[in-house]
């Protein structure tokens, strides 16, 4: 059994109350691997790492039936426990593609995370290019069956992650130059926003996200509730 298949068992084992010590994840709420922190609760925040699915608003025309929003650090505040880490990145990668194949799709369109608000505050420091190398790494880890692909915007980050993804050398892994939003430029039923604890839309690629749903509010909404539910179920 192959690296990424055990990632899959262990995040089965987490949501089933398995020997691992954490959170329980929900249905919409992936935390396997996220560190314990009670301040998170009291702030109605995901916890950092965690990956929670929504619905796509009018995406779904298009072809996008399903949005997984990746926590990997808070928008508002900063600190030990809300800036973002290698491994709150990975952990929100692998949590995305349970959730993906909870979901029961096939393939999972990713853009560059942790970039953005976030640059400059992953700790330890880490450059655009390590960034990229660790995405791909992350992608290549933990996707299991499902196909993914990351979604550059511009040039130079379509020289990053091309380089990232032949040096992971998987051939499950593909990067593509083009909107996250059309499904047509990517392939994939179900995309990950770049979002933050909170669990809103910010700007960037997360805001072209959430006006391309033509519902943010709601969506933000759904988000919340579903973190709500989500530490209820962890009281």
């Amino acid at each position: 059994m192959g690296p990424a298949h055990r990632d899959r068992r262990d995040h089965r084992d987490h949501r089933e109350g398995g020997a691992r010590p954490g959170y329980r994840s929900t249905a919409v709420v992936a935390a396997s691997g996220c560190p314990t922190d009670p301040r998170l609760a009291e702030l109605a925040m995901a916890p950092l790492g965690a990956a929670v699915w929504t619905g796509s608003g009018e995406l779904a025309q298009g072809g996008i039936v399903g949005l997984v929003h990746a926590a990997t650090g808070a928008a508002g505040r900063r600190g030990d426990g809300f800036d973002p880490t290698r491994d709150s990145i990975e952990q929100a990668v692998a949590n995305a593609f349970a959730l993906a194949a909870a979901h029961a799709h096939g393939a999972l369109a990713l853009p560059f995370l942790a970039g953005g608000i976030f640059a400059g505050r992953v700790r330890p420091p880490i450059t655009p290019d390590q960034l990229s190398r660790h995405i791909a790494r992350c992608c290549a880890r933990h996707r299991g069956d499902l196909r993914a692909v990351l979604v550059a915007f511009g040039v130079s980050e379509h020289e990053l992650l091309l380089a990232a993804v032949d040096e992971a050398d998987d051939p499950g892994l593909g990067v593509v130059r083009g909107s996250i939003t059309r499904a047509s430029d990517h392939g994939c039923p179900v995309i990950v926003n770049a979002a933050n604890l909170e669990v809103r839309f910010g700007g960037g690629v997360s805001g072209a996200i959430g006006d391309a749903t033509g519902c943010r509010e709601a969506i933000d909404r759904e988000a919340r509730a579903a973190v709500a539910a989500f530490w209820r179920a962890n009281s």
